[in-house]
């Protein structure tokens, strides 16, 4: 179903973030302005419908990647630490039936098992055994939190625009306005880099589950 074009990831993930940051800039710009211009004239439209639908989507996977791209720096150690087999299980006999389960697929035998334990890309090698072995419900089921830790990523920009845009409405003046914007981008990226990072850490935790069950005899 993701691979198809449109996909519902590229909807939440892209479309959504871009439509809610089109909507809110439109009326900051009109508030600062004092323009007319609203989306009551797009809505009107059938031309402008579709224009919009398009701009917003290019504008979301625009600053969708750039947020993307910020979040995936930021968190880069955490990800490193918590998609390895030690980081990502709690349960020591867990790990060890992991690493013996991936010797033997793999044909791996003098492999060192700690450097399999503490491995940050050993998963992906993982991912795709998954990816050949399991069906396409299976698939979706594992990359919903991927999906998830992407959208939370890509949530800070239209939330803040729509604080900036309801202090607008309410007649906040410019001083308050700062001061609330700069609060507000605060707690919300704190939200979103927890939010992200737990959603990525549930797809690293179900990778490692389907390929225990699929590699299974």
């Amino acid at each position: 179903m993701f691979d198809k074009i449109p996909s519902l990831k590229d909807f939440i993930i892209y479309l959504m973030p871009g439509i809610l940051i089109s909507y809110f800039s439109l009326n900051i710009f009109n508030h600062i302005f004092n323009n007319s211009f609203t989306t009551e004239q797009i809505s009107g439209n059938s031309v402008l419908n579709l224009v919009g639908i398009i701009f917003s989507f290019l504008i979301g996977f625009l600053f969708s990647q750039i947020q993307l791209i910020i979040y995936n720096k930021v968190l880069e150690k955490n990800f490193c630490i918590i998609r390895t087999i030690d980081g990502s299980q709690t349960s020591d006999q867990i790990k060890e039936i992991l690493i013996t389960r991936i010797i033997k697929v793999f044909e791996i035998p003098n492999a060192n098992r700690m450097d399999i334990l503490n491995d940050d890309l050993i998963i992906f090698t993982c991912l795709n055994y998954v990816k050949i072995k399991t069906n396409e419900e299976s698939q979706q089921f594992i990359n919903r939190s991927s999906n998830l830790s992407s959208f939370a990523s890509a949530l800070f920009l239209p939330i803040n625009l729509g604080i900036i845009n309801l202090l607008f409405i309410l007649g906040a003046s410019t001083c308050i306005i700062i001061w609330v914007i700069t609060i507000s981008s605060i707690i919300v990226f704190l939200i979103t880099i927890k939010i992200t990072l737990n959603f990525r850490d549930d797809w690293f935790k179900a990778i490692f589950r389907q390929f225990l069950i699929l590699s299974k005899e």
